[in-house]
């Protein structure tokens, strides 16, 4: 806990970790939405639109209605060909094209509570897809080689300089859509250096480059979402997601502690672990209070039985219409429970006995913790099996 507090107050010293959460805004929910996928065929391939942009106002609009005015959501797999590095641009016509994404940044206009975010990789680049030089723009090892990953096609790293220009190419696509901002897939879980000759980085370099590509996004009016929590990214995010919320399981290590969400909890929003891929939802939402996640959903329009021949068959359950109800649930649940601490920062974490967690935040809120499958007694408090209460520390 003071460890975690001395980095956090460092960082903020070193204005490389900037508060983003303004004093009193809602606790938004956090949604993913597939949109569109291809499915190999004899010949050629399907495509699939499994959420169009017209289906996200739609499911906008519903989730309004019931009272959900603040959500991060980001746009995933909707250029032309569905999720196929290293393109980019366009948007693909079957979801509406750029008309449609026009509808989508017009009507949100109505919604200051709703950001939404296109992801878009400019790490990876695949060989047979082209629109890159595979020896010009690509990583190379330390002897000369250039670092690639041979499945069914042949993978290769980008130049940092030339992810930037790609990067920055797409930011200019966007900038007539005021409301649609840049979900950055990987940049915040991945650095590497390039012994390229021609143009080489080390580590430290690709560093300052990353951070130079998000303040030169949000100097565009963009805010950021960046996959990952790596700490380049705290000075310029608006948006992490897909946190992880526990560690590497090495020999030496007995329990996962939220040592980064505790630096920058009440600061840059996150969310984690989709709620609707979890095994027990009940679970999910008590790691999601634990490590201060948002409450986060991966989500499409149509059917998930439409993924099964894809390579997005682990969406194995993320329909709107079945899931509806319980998103509007458990969100209702978190703005009624923690909306007090949304923006605080989370100072405590304490494994009281096994199964069961302490988890305080600066106003003096205590949230007590129960994963098992009994109820626990802790001094005054009983816990009821694989929930929580809430109360407020002494003085």
């Amino acid at each position: 806990n003071k460890m975690a507090d001395t980095y956090r107050n460092y960082l903020i010293g070193k204005k490389q970790l900037i508060d983003t959460i303004e004093e009193g805004s809602p606790m938004p929910l956090a949604l993913e939405f597939l949109m569109g996928v291809t499915e190999p065929q004899m010949v050629t391939e399907k495509y699939i639109t499994m959420t169009s942009f017209d289906h996200v106002i739609e499911i906008i609009e519903r989730l309004h209605s019931k009272g959900i005015e603040a959500s991060k959501i980001l746009l995933t797999s909707w250029q032309k060909n569905g999720v196929n590095y290293p393109e980019y641009w366009p948007v693909a016509k079957q979801l509406g094209g750029r008309n449609g994404l026009k509808k989508l940044n017009d009507d949100i206009a109505k919604y200051p509570g709703i950001d939404v975010f296109l992801e878009n990789n400019f790490t990876f680049a695949i060989k047979e897809n082209g629109g890159f030089s595979a020896t010009d723009d690509i990583v190379y090892s330390g002897v000369n080689i250039p670092i690639t990953e041979e499945h069914s096609r042949t993978w290769y790293m980008f130049n940092p300089q030339v992810s930037y220009n790609r990067a920055m190419d797409f930011v200019d696509k966007i900038d007539n859509y005021d409301r649609i901002s840049l979900g950055y897939e990987y940049l915040g879980r991945i650095i590497y250096p390039d012994y390229n000759k021609n143009a080489p980085f080390t580590r430290n370099e690709t560093v300052i480059l990353w951070k130079k590509l998000l303040a030169d996004t949000q100097a565009a009016g963009k805010k950021t979402a960046i996959e990952g929590f790596n700490q380049y990214t705290y000075s310029n995010a608006d948006y992490l997601y897909d946190v992880p919320l526990g560690a590497y399981g090495l020999a030496i290590t007995d329990a996962s502690i939220p040592f980064v969400q505790m630096v920058i909890s009440g600061l840059i929003p996150y969310s984690a672990m989709a709620g609707n891929l979890s095994y027990d939802l009940n679970i999910q939402k008590l790691q999601w209070i634990e490590f201060g996640s948002l409450p986060y959903f991966s989500l499409t329009y149509k059917d998930a039985l439409l993924l099964k021949e894809t390579d997005y068959n682990a969406l194995f359950t993320s329909t709107f219409d079945k899931w509806e109800e319980r998103v509007v649930s458990v969100y209702n649940e978190f703005k009624e429970n923690f909306s007090q601490i949304y923006g605080q920062q989370m100072i405590l974490h304490e494994i009281i006995e096994d199964g069961v967690v302490k988890v305080g935040y600066e106003d003096g809120t205590l949230i007590y913790l129960n994963y098992n499958q009994e109820d626990r007694t802790i001094g005054s408090f009983t816990i009821p099996a694989k929930d929580y209460i809430i109360t407020k520390q002494e003085g």
